[in-house]
């Protein structure tokens, strides 16, 4: 795929591998992950939200019959892998196409306590020591950095994230990276490389 955030009114261009011609689609499927040309996001967001309400509402159903432990687990298990799937990829969209997925996650926080929806949600994360959207994205960008700087991470995301090379210093400076990425606009700035580095250097 072509991946632009700008309106192009050129003709894509034909591309052939091995004598086959490449068909020009807006969007496409790999391993569950729904890419688009635009890199909105906005149809992968639309899926999760749909499969997760889904999973939401059999949770409510039986919620009342599930002990604090069985509702913990099927929390983890059918509700956040589906909301944390690629998460480190497609979360740099932006505000808005996000917003739902953060009011599913807080719903889902509700049932698993079995409080109304006009309850706050912070006191459900400290009750059950969970984390926020905010800081389980960055919990994941974190747990991303960490396998690159341990060599367990594909190796694609070791050459655009890389560790600063340094002899002495405190921790925080032989530990920091370096995102090497030309931030000239919004969306450049919360790519991986960029987001997870300063996560990372910030720890």
């Amino acid at each position: 795929m072509f991946f632009t955030k700008r309106a192009i009114d050129a003709t894509e261009p034909d591309v052939y591998v091995s004598g086959e011609k490449f068909q020009v689609v807006s969007d496409f499927k790999y391993l569950g992950f729904i890419l688009d040309s635009n890199l909105s996001f906005k149809k992968h967001v639309k899926k999760v939200i749909q499969i997760t309400k889904f999973n939401l509402a059999n949770f409510r159903f039986i919620r009342n019959c599930l002990t604090t432990e069985v509702a913990k687990l099927y929390f983890k298990s059918m509700i956040l892998p589906h909301l944390t799937y690629c998460l480190t990829s497609w979360d740099q969209a932006c505000c808005t196409t996000l917003r739902p997925i953060q009011s599913v996650y807080k719903q889902a926080l509700k049932v698993l306590d079995r409080t109304p929806n006009s309850h706050h949600h912070c006191y459900i994360l400290r009750k059950h020591e969970l984390l926020s959207w905010e800081n389980l994205v960055q919990y994941t960008d974190a747990c991303l950095v960490f396998k690159i700087l341990n060599g367990l991470a594909p190796l694609p995301l070791s050459i655009f994230v890389k560790q600063k090379t340094q002899t002495y210093g405190s921790r925080s400076t032989r530990s920091a990276m370096r995102g090497d990425c030309i931030r000239k606009s919004t969306f450049s700035k919360s790519v991986f490389s960029v987001r997870a580095s300063h996560v990372w250097n910030t720890l």
